[in-house]
Parts: C-alpha cells; sequence; structure tokens
C-alpha cells in the first residue's frame, strides 16, 4: 500500500472551507483536477443517496476519493467539511496514520469501501452542489439541529461559536479497524484452498466476536453506570 507523507507547506491544492479555515489539516495527499476524471452520465446514481462511510451521515462539502477499484465503480463519497462540522476526510487519514512509522506523517490511507489503495480525491461539484442541500444533524454533542449545509454552517455559527476541532474518536476508529481486519480475514477465507488455514481464520473472527461483544458491553455498561449515577444525584440535590 502506497505511503503518503503530508506537505508541510500550504498548497493551492489543499482544499479549504469557503467559511472557516481550518488550523491545522492532515488531508494532505493528491488532490486530482476533476477535469482529469471522466464521469459518465451514470455517475449521478452514485451521489444521489451517497452516504459518509465515516459518519454514515450526507456527505456535506464531499469528494470523491480515488482508489484502486475506481475503474470497477468504486465511489467513496466523504465529508470534507472543516473542523466545525464533520470534518470526516481528516479523521480517516488520522486514523490511518502508522503509529510506528518513523516519519510521523506517513500513512496509509484504504478506502473506506473496497479497502483499496487510495491514490487521492477529486470535488466533483454537481454531486457536492446535490449532497449540500441534503439535510444531517449537527456534530456538536448534545445538539438535535438537522440542516443542510448553508443552513449547519449558520446554526454553527450562532450556537456554536467556540466549537473544537473534532478529534478522532477511540470507538470509531476501533470499530473501522476492526471491520478492516474482519474484511481481510473473509478475503483469505475465500481464497485459500486449506481447510487448516480456512479453520483457524473462521476462529479468529470468532474470537473477534467474543473480544467485540465484551468490549462493547463494557462501554454500554459505563453509560448505563454514568447516567445512573447523574440520576442518583440530582434526586440527591432535590428539595
Amino acid at each position: 500500500m502506497t505511503k503518503y507523507t503530508r506537505n508541510k507547506k500550504s498548497s493551492s491544492h489543499q482544499l479549504r472551507s469557503s467559511h472557516h479555515r481550518k488550523p491545522h489539516s492532515s488531508s494532505r495527499f493528491k488532490k486530482v483536477s476533476s477535469k482529469e476524471i471522466p464521469f459518465a452520465a451514470i455517475e449521478k446514481c452514485a451521489w444521489t443517496d451517497a452516504t459518509c462511510p465515516v459518519c454514515m451521515e450526507f456527505p456535506h462539502s464531499a469528494v470523491l476519493l480515488l482508489c484502486s477499484s475506481h475503474g470497477n465503480g468504486c465511489r467513496p463519497y466523504i465529508c470534507a467539511s472543516n473542523y466545525q462540522h464533520s470534518n470526516c476526510l481528516d479523521q480517516l487519514v488520522e486514523s490511518c496514520r502508522k503509529e510506528a512509522s518513523e516519519d510521523p506523517d506517513a500513512i496509509e490511507l484504504a478506502c473506506p469501501l473496497c479497502r483499496g489503495e487510495v491514490k487521492g480525491y477529486t470535488l466533483v461539484e454537481p454531486a457536492r452542489k446535490q449532497l449540500n442541500h441534503k439535510r444531517r444533524s449537527c456534530m456538536e454533542d448534545g445538539c438535535s439541529y438537522m440542516g443542510s449545509y448553508r443552513e449547519l454552517c449558520k446554526h454553527v455559527r450562532n450556537k456554536h461559536p467556540s466549537a473544537n476541532p473534532r478529534a478522532v474518536d477511540p470507538l470509531h476508529a476501533y470499530r473501522w479497524k476492526r471491520l478492516i481486519f474482519r474484511s481481510s480475514l473473509q478475503d483469505m477465507i475465500c481464497s485459500t484452498t486449506s481447510e487448516v488455514m480456512r479453520r483457524l481464520f473462521s476462529l479468529m473472527l470468532q474470537f473477534d466476536e467474543l473480544v467485540a461483544a465484551l468490549r462493547e458491553g463494557g462501554d454500554r455498561h459505563g453509560a448505563t453506570n454514568d447516567n445512573s449515577l447523574q440520576s442518583a444525584s440530582a434526586e440527591t440535590t432535590d428539595p
């Protein structure tokens, strides 16, 4: 898988929001001009109901990742909004960063849909325009507001002016890495001709399910305990 290194200098090819400027960005791999990519009329079907694979909502300020399966129809649209919104492109890049690499800026980026090599991204103007009109929820914790991208930008400026950059959610990063791991195991199960290896991979899948169930159960149990403590505290303070 190709390694991408972030450029430390600012570039005109780096994606910037027209509403806010990011204090920092980790999504500085190659941006490809949409003029270099042939888009057929059928492409409209790919973005009409597109869902961002990171936040699982309609992608706002979307870009199209260019993966090794692009020629076979893989179309991963992902949010490239700034740090006051979903910030999914930066989060994806950050979650794929190589922890053991000597270069702290080196990453290995895989396609969220097909797990193929991501060579860069491009802006598809018709797709971004249409997806920006779709309503989605505000990313601030505890906020239930929903709106189009323009409406959300106005909402964030008025209601969350001091919003901090969204950090990578450890639980989301864990689930993403687990999905990649399980998909790789399933591919090996399908490709191997050895019955012993097939059984071994199947056992690894079962073990992964057990570990995930214990971890998810612990997270839910902790959240339940937190809610119980908050309720008990509220009852104690009531006159």
